[in-house]
C-alpha cells in the first residue's frame, strides 16, 4: 500500500518550536520506545541534560535509538556548563588495562538540528585522565551519531585535556555521519579535530563538515586530529585552525596512520603552525602526515590555507578557488556516489544534506506552489518555482537523489520500496514531504 503524507516529527529538517535556554535541570523524555521506528525523542534541552547524566551514571542505551526533536539552546549565556556525553577512563595499573569508561553504544540522530551555546568542557577535569572532550566524550564500534549540528555558539574547551572535538573526543571505531561544527574547539596536548580528536580502528566519518575556528596544538587537523584503520570520506573544512609552532597539523587528519583512507573531501581552512621538515611534518592542507594511509581525490586552495604539502602527495591537488567552484569539481568529488556534492549558494561545493537543511523554515508545499505525488514507483514533484532544487534522503539521512527541477518538474525512481524523504528547495522556502513506497 502507497502513502503520502506530511512529515511531522519522524524526520524534522528544520525547527519550528523555541524553547528557552537550559537552565541546568533534567528530566526524562516521554515519547518512544526506543526502536528504530519509535526511537526515545528529546523534545528539550532538559531531556537532553537527561540523556548526558543517564550516560555518565552508566546506562548505555546499546541498541536503542534516540531522536532530537527540536533545536537546543544549552545556556551559555546563563553560565551554564555541559559536560561531554560519558567519559573517558582507561588507565593500567600493576600490568593490567582497565577500561572504566562509560559510552553511548546506540544510535543517536540529530534530526539536523542545531545543539548551540554549548559550553562543553569537564567541569572538574581529572589530571589523571588524557582526554576524551566533545559533545560526546568517545564512542565505539556500536555506536552511531548521526545529523548532529554543533552551533557556533558554541565551545569546547579541552585546553586543560587532549582528544578533544566538536562532535566526539575519542572514537575506537564509531560511525559519524552528517554532523557538522561550527562551535570554537581549544585544543590541549594533542589530538584535535573538528569531528574527532582521535579516529580509532574501524571509524568512519562520511559527510562531515567543520566550520569552526580550532585553537591547538601537534596532530591536529579540521576533521581529525589523529587517525588509524579509519575512513574519511565527503567532508570539508572552513574554519581556521591555529596551532603556533606545532607539528603535524592538516585541513583534513594531522596524522594520518595505518591504512587511513581519505577521499572526495577538500579545504579552504587557513592553516597557522610550524612550516616542519623533511623529517617532521608541519602544516599541510590536507593531511601533514600519511603514514602507511592513502588520499584520493582530495583538493586545497593553496591562496587560502596558506600552505601546500613538504612534497608530493598522491590524491591531494591544489586547485584555484574557481576551479573549485566548478561543476567539475564537484563532479570529481561526487566519484560514483553522484548526488553527494552541490555548488551551494556560495559558488563552493556544498553536501547535498546541507542543501535539505537551509536556513529557511520548513514551507508547506501547497504555500510555494510544489506538489508531491507517486507514479508507478517514481516520486514526483512539480513546481513553478524558476530555481528550484529537488532532493530524496533515506530515513539514515543519506542523500539518494539530487537534481535541478527542470521545465517545471523532477521525478525518482527509488531501487527499493522503503519510506523516504523528499525535499524541494526554493528561493522562497524549502517544501518537505515523506514518502512512502
Amino acid at each position: 500500500m502507497k502513502k503520502f503524507y506530511p512529515i511531522a516529527v519522524f524526520l524534522s529538517l528544520s525547527s519550528t518550536t523555541a524553547f528557552a535556554a537550559w537552565d541546568g535541570t533534567n528530566s526524562p523524555w516521554t515519547k518512544g520506545d526506543g526502536s528504530e521506528n519509535n526511537p526515545y525523542l528529546i523534545e528539550n534541552e532538559q531531556q537532553f541534560s537527561f540523556f548526558q547524566k543517564s550516560i555518565t551514571e552508566g546506562e548505555t542505551y546499546e541498541g536503542k535509538y534516540i531522536m532530537l526533536a527540536a533545536d537546543l539552546d544549552m545556556g551559555a549565556g546563563n553560565g551554564m556548563i555541559f559536560n561531554p556525553i560519558g567519559f573517558h577512563n582507561v588507565y593500567t595499573a600493576e600490568n593490567t588495562e582497565y577500561d572504566e569508561s562509560k559510552t553511548f553504544l546506540g544510535t543517536f540522530d540529530g534530526g539536523y538540528h542545531t545543539i548551540d551555546n554549548a559550553n562543553i568542557t569537564l567541569a572538574e577535569p581529572d589530571t589523571d585522565e588524557i582526554g576524551g572532550v566533545g559533545l560526546f566524550a568517545l564512542g565505539k564500534q556500536q555506536t552511531v551519531i548521526k545529523n548532529v549540528i554543533l552551533g557556533s555558539g558554541s565551545t569546547v574547551d579541552g585546553s586543560a585535556s587532549a582528544d578533544v572535538a566538536g562532535i566526539v573526543g575519542i572514537s575506537y571505531g564509531c560511525t559519524v555521519i552528517n554532523c557538522m561544527n561550527s562551535a570554537k574547539i581549544l585544543g590541549g596536548s594533542f589530538e584535535t579535530g573538528g569531528i574527532t580528536g582521535f579516529a580509532g580502528k574501524g571509524t568512519t566519518i562520511d559527510g562531515c563538515v567543520n566550520n569552526g575556528n580550532i585553537i591547538t596544538h601537534s596532530s591536529s587537523g579540521g576533521i581529525a586530529g589523529a587517525s588509524e584503520n579509519a575512513t574519511i570520506s565527503n567532508c570539508y573544512s572552513t574554519g581556521e585552525i591555529s596551532a603556533e609552532s606545532a607539528y603535524m597539523v592538516g585541513g583534513i587528519i594531522g596524522w594520518a596512520n595505518m591504512q587511513t583512507t581519505i577521499s572526495n573531501c577538500y579545504v579552504t581552512s587557513a592553516i597557522k603552525g610550524s612550516p616542519g621538515s623533511s623529517w617532521m611534518p608541519g602544516i599541510s592542507p590536507v593531511v601533514a602526515e600519511f603514514e602507511r594511509s592513502t588520499a584520493k581525490d582530495c583538493y586545497y586552495v593553496e591562496a587560502l590555507t596558506g600552505c601546500k604539502p613538504l612534497s608530493n602527495q598522491t590524491g591531494v591537488k591544489g586547485i584555484t578557488e574557481a576551479e573549485l567552484k566548478s561543476e567539475a569539481t564537484v563532479t570529481a568529488l561526487n566519484g560514483t556516489n553522484e548526488g553527494t556534492w552541490v555548488l551551494g549558494n556560495d559558488g563552493y561545493p556544498t553536501l547535498a544534506w546541507e542543501a535539505g537543511t537551509a536556513s529557511v523554515e520548513s514551507t508547506f508545499a501547497d504555500a510555494l506552489n510544489v506538489t508531491f505525488g507517486i507514479s508507478g514507483g517514481t516520486v514526483y514533484v512539480t513546481t513553478d518555482s524558476s530555481s528550484a532544487t529537488f532532493l530524496v534522503y533515506d530515513v539514515a539521512g543519506h542523500v539518494v537523489y539530487s537534481a535541478p527541477v527542470l521545465n517545471g518538474s523532477a521525478g525518482y525512481a527509488p531501487a527499493a520500496g522503503g519510506v523516504y524523504i523528499a525535499v524541494v528547495i526554493t528561493p522562497e522556502g524549502k517544501a518537505v514531504r515523506k514518502i512512502s513506497l
